[in-house]
C-alpha cells in the first residue's frame, strides 16, 4: 500500500545509511538474526554509531535483540 508520507528504501541499507546526507525519524535494523553471517555488520558498535548520527531529533532505531 503506498503512503506518501512514508519513504521506504530497500536496499543495502548499512551503506546507504553510511553514505548519505539524510536524516531519518526511524531506522529499521531489520536483519534475520544477529548470530547470522550475513547479518553480523549490521550488529556492530560502528553501525549502531553511524545510525545514531543520521537519526534526526527525536528519532528511533529499532533493532532485534536475541
Amino acid at each position: 500500500m503506498y503512503n506518501p508520507i512514508f519513504t521506504f528504501y530497500i536496499l543495502d541499507g548499512k551503506n546507504y545509511v553510511k553514505y548519505t546526507r539524510e536524516r531519518f525519524d526511524v531506522i529499521m535494523n531489520d536483519a534475520n538474526y544477529a548470530v547470522a553471517t550475513t547479518s553480523a555488520s549490521l550488529f556492530t558498535k560502528e553501525h549502531f554509531e553511524t545510525c545514531s548520527k543520521k537519526l534526526a531529533s527525536g528519532g528511533i532505531l529499532s533493532t532485534w535483540i536475541t
